[in-house]
């Protein structure tokens, strides 16, 4: 059974969804809006984001109860406080940055895939200190889905290659798995740590991919 609720009108394309807590949050890409829904009481609440044409889009929980989104549509991510739903703009030190995707280790620095100039991307909020790393495939692979695989390495799509990235975080030693059809493009990735597994969404090729770590 499926139930459908409504969202206040600024939320007309809601995006990507995130649990926290039991409150759903959500991006709102085009509309330049995040916002959280409460399943119990139906109430929902949509902010807006500071600068404009930001396109928040992906988004995911940090150790420290808040959530992190990347702004895409600028050269920034932002840090949501979990509790009163504030956001706080963190800017990278590249103009031309467009970080799409991130994940938030277990120490809290944020991972992002920069994918307008195709680097890997880390920021410490501790102590406020970026880094970054040139894909394998090069400025133009543009990278996308990134998850943090049981291991600790750090695994990303590169869009126009179509080809996985496996980041060792102790070392930044790299290793590249080619996705095996053609056209593939990943924009999310989802990791089953029970089973040490990583699957892919397929994108464009009608498949659901699987990468066994063990």
């Amino acid at each position: 059974r499926i139930e459908e609720y409504s969202l206040p009108a600024a939320a007309s394309d809601p995006h990507t969804p995130l649990i926290r807590t039991g409150i759903v949050w959500f991006t709102v890409q085009q509309s330049n809006v995040y916002g959280r829904f409460d399943p119990r009481t139906h109430d929902a609440k949509v902010w807006t984001v500071p600068t404009k044409g930001a396109l928040p889009y992906g988004m995911v929980n940090a150790p420290d109860g808040s959530i992190w989104v990347a702004l895409f549509g600028t050269n920034k991510l932002g840090r949501i406080d979990g509790e009163s739903g504030e956001l706080r703009e963190v800017t990278l030190p590249e103009r031309g940055a467009r970080p799409r995707r991130l994940v938030v280790d277990e120490s809290g620095i944020v991972w992002y895939s920069d994918f307008a100039r195709g680097y890997l991307g880390s920021y410490n909020p501790k102590g406020g200190a970026f880094r970054e790393w040139l894909s394998p495939g090069g400025p133009s692979s543009a990278p996308y889905g990134i998850a943090i695989a049981p291991d600790g390495r750090i695994f990303y799509d590169e869009a126009r290659s179509g080809t996985i990235v496996a980041f060792d975080r102790k070392t930044g030693k790299t290793e590249t798995i080619k996705i095996p059809t053609p056209g593939s493009i990943v924009r999310n990735m989802s990791v089953d740590s029970m089973r040490s597994r990583i699957w892919l969404a397929l994108s464009g090729t009608g498949r659901i991919g699987k990468i066994e770590l063990k």
